[in-house]
């Protein structure tokens, strides 16, 4: 008996404890919008790909209420836009100073960061996440807007006008 109590002691000290699973980020912070930037794996790991990512094109500017582009994002259509909004973050940041803006908020609405508006004609793109319990945060729109020398009251409708969008195809599935 004693033998057989060693024996599981020694078995269970050298037996590593498995570590909990790294869990996401549950804040937008810009060192996770630069890290995204630096590594296409940050980003990967911020996508429920069973939900799909709202992909919403709006430059046609602030006045006019309809997006160019609609949609919820799945499979290789999903992968496509990340790769490009990659594209396009890197090349905001790569400079110093970088180019345009970063900036994150976590309140009021849901967590955000938005880059760009280097330019007159240069678009803003919001990164919108949600926050999931057992995950962290998870990507669930983009969407790129004509905000520049925008009326804040037509910037402030563009965006509810937006998030009405991005409920309404949220709330489908990506199909299996």
């Amino acid at each position: 008996m004693t033998r057989a109590l060693l024996v599981l002691l020694v078995v269970s000290i050298a037996t590593p404890t498995p570590r909990p699973a790294r869990a996401s980020p549950t804040a937008a912070t810009k060192a996770l919008v630069r890290s995204i930037a630096r590594d296409r794996r940050v980003l990967a790991a911020l996508i429920d790909r069973d939900a799909g990512v709202v992909f919403i094109d709006h430059v046609a500017g602030a006045a006019d209420p309809r997006p160019r582009r609609a949609e919820l994002l799945c499979g290789a259509a999903l992968t496509r836009q990340l790769r490009i909004v990659r594209g396009w973050l890197f090349a905001q940041l790569r400079g110093e100073p970088p180019l345009g803006e970063l900036r994150c908020s976590n309140r009021p609405g849901p967590p955000q960061c938005t880059f760009g508006r280097a330019m007159e004609w240069d678009p803003a793109v919001h990164l919108q996440f949600r926050v999931e319990p057992d995950r962290g945060l998870v990507l669930a729109a983009i969407t790129v807007d004509d905000e520049a020398r925008g009326d804040a009251a037509a910037v402030a409708a563009e965006h509810r006008a937006q998030a009405a969008e991005i409920a309404r195809l949220g709330a489908r599935r990506c199909a299996p």
